[in-house]
């Protein structure tokens, strides 16, 4: 709110959850299940319309139908 950020950031001051993930890289991201397990991961920049972000969006609609 200080800074007038609208929306959730996270915050990994002690790379908890970079070690919990083995992370090398930056940036990275992961997309995990309901029960925590990683469905897909996509190292490096994402941009919409790319390959990766094509690939994004059908891993969130998979795990969307798998209700």
């Amino acid at each position: 709110a200080r800074e007038g950020i609208e929306y959730p950031v996270a915050l990994d001051p002690e790379a908890r959850v970079w070690a919990a993930f083995s992370n090398r890289y930056w940036p990275c991201l992961y997309v995990l299940d309901r029960n925590g397990g990683v469905r897909f991961r996509h190292i490096g920049e994402l941009h919409e319309d790319s390959p990766g972000w094509d690939e994004l969006a059908r891993q969130i609609e998979t795990l969307r139908a798998a209700k």
